[in-house]
């Protein structure tokens, strides 16, 4: 019985969570490279496994995928079908795992990106932090990248993303925009041009939400605020569908005329 014990004990006996932190030493032993792929795809296997295993899985995947780039895709379908489990817990850190490959493989980040800005979505309070928090952490490694996916799906997103999508450039990025964004012409120019695309097709709030945000733009003082006002002429619509004998066009007109009054004092 001793033999049959020792003999099965690596394989069956051994904690899961042991094993992982096992197969995680042999990626770190670079004289075990032969072991690495089998024990990269261990971890990634893991993650259909066990609650404990799944969230550890994820810190495990994230850590190690820039040591194979041929595993990309497998691994972040890995974390993305995490970040879909049932246990919020899990879901948790493998939204944590999505940030962190944008960190160790930057040429993904602009997918992570996408994928965290549609998260947003959750009513879990626990999981709304935690992509918040990844998103905030992408924008400081890649500004123009992480604010292109919150644009896209501004512009092409469902309801529900496009409104969360709204509320987090308003509530995460512009609080920042004085480290993130004004200091930084390209940014600031990029960002114009994302929001001309995205104010073809808001509500009368939203509009006010990103003329307020163009009018701090450095780029687009002094003369270049005429860029503003033609947006709001546009919104206006008096060359074409205002109408004075409807209540709207008249509102319309009055509230653009109101937001065009800043960029000509």
């Amino acid at each position: 019985y001793e033999d049959i014990t020792n003999f099965l004990s690596p394989h069956i006996l051994m904690d899961p969570i042991d094993a992982l932190y096992q197969k995680a030493e042999i990626l770190d032993n670079p004289e075990r490279k032969d072991e690495h792929l089998a024990s990269y795809n261990a971890i990634i296997e893991a993650s259909k496994k066990s609650i404990p295993e799944k969230k550890l899985a994820a810190q495990f995947i994230a850590k190690y995928l820039k040591f194979f780039p041929d595993m990309v895709e497998t691994a972040t379908h890995a974390l993305f079908d995490l970040c879909e489990d049932p246990d919020t817990g899990t879901r948790v850190h493998a939204i944590r795992g999505v940030a962190a490959v944008s960190k160790e493989v930057r040429e993904e980040l602009p997918k992570m990106a996408d994928a965290l800005v549609q998260l947003l979505q959750t009513e879990e309070v626990l999981e709304l932090d935690a992509v918040k928090h990844a998103l905030e952490s992408l924008l400081r490694i890649d500004v123009k990248g992480t604010l292109g996916a919150i644009f896209g799906r501004i512009v092409e997103g469902e309801e529900s993303q496009r409104e969360r999508a709204i509320e987090f450039f308003r509530d995460k990025v512009m609080k920042n925009a004085k480290e993130l964004i004004h200091p930084f012409k390209d940014v600031e120019e990029y960002s114009y041009e994302q929001i001309k695309k995205v104010v073809e097709d808001v509500t009368g709030e939203e509009f006010r939400i990103f003329i307020d945000i163009l009018s701090n733009f450095k780029t687009l003082q002094g003369e270049n605020s005429n860029l503003i006002i033609d947006l709001i002429d546009q919104q206006a619509e008096l060359n074409s569908n205002f109408q004075p004998d409807k209540a709207e066009s008249v509102e319309r007109l009055l509230s653009c005329m109101n937001l065009s009054i800043p960029c000509l004092l």
